[in-house]
């Protein structure tokens, strides 16, 4: 396809502020191109002091994090070490490893949380 290559990297796209207080339930990654010859593997990191530092949702199982295997084009997942997300917060997304022969492409990631009423 024609379309945009994943590439490994920190910090890959624009963060995102968590609206208000709640708990991550579940991520969903869907790409138009699978990546192929490896894995595709995520991490999305969370900051509580405004972009000052970032720790891993999976930084106790590192394994556990969000991977296309390959010729995959989805994935989805309900396992986390940290699901705790405060107003305010920031989430970034690490792209840890792409595919040898093929990266995977045009890649969509959505982080299901369940947000706290006030």
């Amino acid at each position: 396809g024609s379309g945009t290559s994943i590439t490994t990297g920190t910090d890959v796209a624009n963060w995102v502020i968590v609206p208000r207080a709640g708990k991550a339930v579940k991520i969903f990654i869907a790409a138009k191109t699978a990546p192929t010859g490896a894995s595709l593997i995520l991490d999305i990191q969370k900051s509580t002091d405004g972009g000052g530092s970032f720790t891993s949702l999976w930084s106790s199982n590192p394994g556990n994090r969000p991977t296309l295997t390959a010729t995959s084009k989805t994935y989805s997942s309900t396992s986390f070490d940290t699901t705790s997300l405060a107003e305010g917060d920031l989430l970034r997304i690490d792209v840890v490893q792409t595919g040898s022969s093929i990266p995977g492409q045009d890649l969509n990631i959505s982080l299901l949380a369940l947000l706290k009423n006030n």
